[in-house]
């Protein structure tokens, strides 16, 4: 099987065509020009979702992104791999028994302990200018995949926009981000905050809502992403979390690399729920100082929960986001909280 997509070196958004082929086990990269091969391994397989590339990491750091969904069976080597190890892994190891012991040492450690503080000081220290330069990046290359430009009207977004303005003037923010309006068919209903700014808004979450009031409050909430620097602590976060497992594993086996990246996930997805709920009290207190009901958050909330139901009520374990009631239930008690604080 031969897959055609770009080649991406790491940190960097050059590309070039290339072609990932399978061959008995593994994987040969061929690129357009030097014509030459290199024998490499899958590393790791972001997950398909309809309308957007897969990505996947191989052994010489670089991306390889396929033009089309990968050929059933393409990964089938490495789930093999995996399979293989396990079996292994079923007769009893002392040396597995204390890599795994150790791993899930590791993960109660970070999580419960030092990483995430130790991780969240070191965002401090990341230039506000480079952040920004990463979250700009990144939304280049989203809306490259996704976005299509604005139906709106240009009134209306200048509308929203200059009430975005609005509410970062009691937090005496000088230069809040832009907020960014894009048509975005293949994501529907959605508001995403990257590193730093921009807030890209999507036209369709803007008709989901029933008043300007509402779509105000979604943007408080990415607002509180962009100003509490959720993105860049959560790549430090989980980078921190890769060098942990590093250190204690240190080995190549396949069962450990499996394992590995499986707790990586879990942990990660742990600190993007905690992440949504601290925006969301931010959203709470940030409407409440420009003269803004919260009432319009939770009302836009529920407009977004009647747009995806039933697939917005599940938010298991491996979600990054709390269900939408969940979220609406506890943006209650947190009004309530406020309204009883005399001091506030």
């Amino acid at each position: 099987m031969i897959v055609a997509g770009h080649l991406y070196d790491r940190g960097s958004s050059n590309r070039v065509a290339a072609r990932l082929s399978g061959r008995r086990g593994h994987y040969v990269l061929t690129t357009d020009g030097d014509g030459g091969e290199t024998i490499v391994d899958i590393v790791s397989a972001s997950p398909f979702i309809n309308g957007i590339p897969q990505r996947l990491v191989i052994s010489t750091g670089q991306t390889f992104v396929p033009c089309d969904e990968l050929p059933e069976g393409f990964l089938q080597a490495r789930r093999n791999r995996f399979w293989r190890a396990l079996s292994r892994a079923e007769r009893f190891s002392p040396k597995t028994a204390i890599v795994c012991v150790a791993l899930l040492a590791g993960i109660v450690v970070s999580l419960r302990a030092a990483l995430p503080t130790l991780a969240d000081a070191a965002a401090n220290l990341v230039p506000r200018s480079l952040e920004a330069a990463v979250g700009q990046s990144s939304f280049e290359h989203f809306e490259h995949w996704l976005l299509e430009p604005s139906d709106l009207s240009p009134a209306r977004t200048a509308a929203l926009r200059r009430a975005a303005e609005r509410l970062a003037d009691p937090r005496g923010i000088s230069e809040p981000p832009k907020v960014l309006f894009r048509s975005a068919p293949k994501i529907g209903a959605n508001a995403l905050a990257f590193p730093g700014g921009p807030i890209l808004v999507t036209d369709q979450l803007v008709r989901v809502m029933d008043s300007d009031d509402r779509v105000v409050a979604v943007i408080a909430h990415e607002l509180g992403h962009v100003e509490e620097r959720h993105g860049v602590r959560q790549v430090l976060r989980a980078a921190g979390l890769l060098v942990l497992f590093g250190a204690i594993l240190g080995t190549d086996e396949a069962i450990v690399e499996e394992l590995s990246a499986f707790a990586l996930s879990l942990a990660t997805s742990g600190y993007a729920r905690e992440f949504e709920s601290a925006a969301d009290e931010y959203a709470v207190r940030l409407l409440r100082d420009a003269g803004h009901s919260p009432e319009a958050f939770v009302a836009a909330l529920e407009s977004l929960a009647a747009e995806c139901k039933p697939h917005c009520a599940e938010g298991g374990w491996f979600s990054t986001h709390p269900s939408i009631e969940t979220r609406i239930e506890t943006l209650r008690e947190f009004t309530e909280k406020l309204d009883g604080d005399p001091g506030r």
